[in-house]
């Protein structure tokens, strides 16, 4: 069987076999693990706990997704090539060290105001598993830059397994707490640093030039990123955080699964989609206004495509969740059925964003993409601030329309700053 399969491969087109083949794997396990998972955690752990835990989970990519972001963007777009990749590892290493005091920082408000009767406990599990995983963001990073995609799916498969498994898992041995939960996810952000650590064993081996490293760019270094990040962050966590402000824990637990499920068929489409066009954006340079809009349309096929894959997919999973309940979803859980395919749309309007956010980057117009970013996530945020006060029914109905906003805000802006003159 080896054989034949190692036969099979051979026959395969080179880039499918390279680059998109280990790209659908690894989105096929994290189906599966996440399927698992949401088993697991619905029949095992309380809905209040998992509010709590939901949101937990929410705030951990302040550390990958806001304040590491300059370094991670910084190994994405200058690790492949580079003479000394020993020396580029110290390098954005050491650099993580330094930003280490704003990540504790951060850590105490977001533990007095999460957490206020465990502050300390929860400040240090948020800390730690923060941190670790923004370590596994630059190895993956690095990794994908240098379209060693098979390693990566090593990475991928492992975050997926221990992120979906470990914390129901710890709670049901424990007996239930919360802090089981916290205790399990920190457990799968150390062992999934171990997995990424190993796959970049080849480049710490190798044996450097002698000589000294130019100072990291003060773009990646600095605040250039930040404010774009901590928007991205507040758009990936906000709806959480209402739920649970203006429902309660319980009613915050049942949406937090349903983002779980409802997230992953469109995610899953995203990321394969971005993760192999984009180094192809990235690759060409766009001078004229003709290439431009040759860009244009490259993109917008793409996520009109990605559009209408992902809604096709929130449908079927809609019209499937029936069947769901008590094989997948356990009963205790069953009110968050009426969450998924809200969450599911929400999912695909942050992934729309992103589209054309890499719009601007292909074409080397970085400079935009703040205003537009804020713009489009402003129109996100001030909608579902004002439909949550309104009511749990406005809420829902404003998810459901959301997925109109990057194609009414983004695109526009976005494409008036793309054909405007360098």
């Amino acid at each position: 069987m080896p054989h034949s399969l190692a036969i099979l491969m051979k026959l395969l087109p080179d880039n499918f076999r390279q680059r998109l083949l280990p790209i659908i794997l690894s989105q096929g396990i994290g189906l599966i693990c996440g399927i698992a998972g949401v088993r697991l955690t619905s029949q095992w752990v309380d809905p209040t706990d998992y509010g709590y835990y939901g949101i937990f989970i929410s705030l951990i990519p302040l550390g990958a997704g806001v304040i590491y972001i300059g370094l991670i963007k910084f190994m994405g777009r200058h690790w492949q090539g580079d003479p000394d990749p020993a020396g580029l590892l110290d390098q954005v290493f050491r650099a993580t060290l330094c930003k280490i005091p704003w990540l504790g920082v951060a850590s105490i408000p977001i533990a007095i105001i999460a957490a206020p009767s465990h502050p300390v406990l929860y400040g240090l599990l948020f800390f730690a598993s923060s941190y670790l995983l923004s370590l596994t963001g630059l190895a993956q990073a690095a990794l994908q830059a240098a379209r060693e995609h098979w390693r990566d799916l090593s990475v991928s498969a492992g975050l997926s397994v221990t992120r979906s498994f470990l914390p129901p898992l710890f709670y049901y041995i424990s007996g239930g707490g919360i802090s089981t939960l916290f205790i399990g996810f920190l457990s799968h952000a150390i062992l999934s640093l171990l997995v990424a650590g190993s796959s970049l064993h080849r480049w710490l081996t190798w044996n450097p030039p002698e000589r000294l490293r130019p100072d990291l760019p003060a773009q990646y270094s600095g605040m250039y990123f930040i404010i774009p990040a901590i928007i991205g962050w507040i758009l990936l966590g906000l709806n959480r955080w209402l739920v649970a402000w203006f429902f309660g824990a319980e009613i915050s637990g049942y949406f937090a699964l349903a983002s779980n499920v409802g997230l992953i068929l469109p995610a899953m489409l995203s990321i394969i989609m971005q993760q192999y066009y984009q180094p192809n954006w990235f690759a060409a340079n766009y001078v004229s206004r003709q290439e431009r809009q040759v860009l244009l349309q490259s993109i917008d096929q793409i996520a009109l495509i990605y559009t209408l894959l992902a809604l096709g997919l929130s449908v079927a999973l809609h019209v499937a969740l029936p069947l769901l309940i008590g094989s997948v979803i356990g009963i205790k859980y069953q009110a968050a059925t009426g969450f998924v395919f809200v969450t599911s749309l929400s999912t695909i309007a942050l992934s729309l964003c992103t589209f054309y956010h890499l719009l601007l980057l292909s074409a080397k117009r970085e400079s935009a993409c703040t205003k537009i970013d804020l713009s489009g996530a402003a129109c996100l945020i001030i909608g579902s601030l004002i439909s949550a006060t309104a009511g749990l029914e406005w809420f829902k109905r404003w998810l459901m329309i959301s997925p109109a906003v990057p194609w009414l805000v983004n695109r526009t802006l976005a494409r008036r700053a793309l054909l405007l003159p360098a």
